[in-house]
């Protein structure tokens, strides 16, 4: 099985899905999955909702990507702290435990990510998400969600998704 590392990897380098209906056969590293997008947007009380998610043929997992827009005036870190705080008091999220904070430079805007683990369901679950300043009156937060139906023989390497992940971060633009 691959880790979750090259599984969102995999995800995220399918760019040209995002804000597609197609779908794809993706190749990295010599691994082959299929990926099927279907975006999806809602807008209620000044917060815009675009999820994205995508089951990949091998049975084993499925990412989820969710990217909100909220209009406020706090700062990059009080939405942070307050984002942590929904993520450890969500009821679908049991037993979250946050174990890397990050602080990194995004489209030249200072953004925080945090990864997690937890369970749903009894299944297991792994949760990156980034918060980061979009426009002048906007947050953009990206949470990127993996749940394992066999976590068997997973590796996390969040060090090396955020350095890699950060060329197509910067390349999503949401009008």
């Amino acid at each position: 099985m691959k880790s979750t590392l090259q599984i969102l990897l995999l995800f995220c380098a399918s760019t040209s899905l995002l804000f597609s209906q197609e779908s794809k056969t993706v190749k990295m590293d010599g691994f082959m999955m299929t990926l099927s997008s279907d975006w999806t947007s809602n807008e209620q009380n000044g917060r815009t909702l675009y999820i994205l998610s995508s089951e990949y043929n091998s049975g084993n997992f499925m990412v989820t990507l969710d990217m909100e827009l909220i209009n406020t005036s706090q700062n990059v870190n009080e939405f942070a702290e307050q984002h942590k705080s929904y993520l450890k008091n969500h009821r679908e999220f049991g037993n979250l435990e946050i174990k890397k904070q990050k602080e990194f430079r995004l489209i030249g805007t200072k953004a925080i990510s945090y990864y997690s683990t937890a369970t749903t369901a009894g299944i297991p679950i792994e949760i990156i998400s980034v918060t980061v300043r979009h426009k002048n009156s906007s947050i953009a937060v990206l949470k990127f969600i993996a749940h394992w139906f066999n976590d068997a023989s997973k590796e996390n390497d969040f060090g090396t998704f955020n350095k890699t992940i950060q060329p197509i971060l910067n390349s999503i633009n949401v009008e």
